[in-house]
């Protein structure tokens, strides 16, 4: 199963016209995703300013019954929401941990979106057991950045690594970087 079908089984975009999502790690910003959820006919509204949020929904969506709409609140208490808009809506929650239960979310929290879908199909053929920061490092290195410290014997070596993630312009989170300066020291 590919990486936006495993996130949209969460939804039924069919049966409601009010979702409501609380995406603390951002996942609904993948295009893939963004765009299925368009291709169904929503209008995604991200929740940040209590004022700005809801000018834009009493003057568009309040009243309009056959418009969908999907809030987006990039944390986890939905309850910031306004008191009608949660009783209307149905409440989703996405999280990557709940996707990944077998590594580390502190790590995986620092991921770009774009690379999520690369790491949940390596997941998917993944058998062991549960891993730990270090673990999870390992992993999201090897099997997205295809890098392994281990190898890396001397600094030409670690140089042409950095040219060749440069040239494919891919940026580490910084916690890799430390985790594999760590390494290599």
């Amino acid at each position: 199963m590919l990486w936006p079908q495993k996130v949209l089984e969460k939804f039924n975009l069919e049966m409601h016209r009010l979702i409501l999502v609380a995406d603390p790690d951002g996942i609904l910003k993948e295009e893939s995703i963004l765009s299925y959820v368009s291709s169904q006919g929503f209008e995604i509204l991200e929740y940040n300013d209590p004022v700005a949020f809801r000018y834009v929904y009493e003057a568009e969506f309040r009243e309009q019954k056959s418009r969908k709409l999907l809030i987006q609140v990039m944390g986890k208490n939905l309850k910031v929401l306004p008191f009608d808009v949660l009783n209307m809506g149905v409440s989703i929650s996405l999280s990557l941990a709940d996707f990944f239960p077998k590594f580390s979310y502190p790590v995986l929290k620092q991921l770009e979106p774009g690379v999520i879908g690369r790491l949940y199909q390596a997941y998917t053929e993944y058998d062991g057991g549960m891993l730990g920061d270090q673990g999870t490092r390992e992993f999201v290195l090897q099997h997205i950045y295809e890098l392994v410290p281990g190898f890396i014997k001397n600094k030409v070596q670690f140089l042409k690594l950095l040219i060749a993630l440069h040239y494919r312009n891919v940026q580490l989170p910084d916690d890799l970087i430390d985790f594999i300066t760590g390494k290599l020291r």
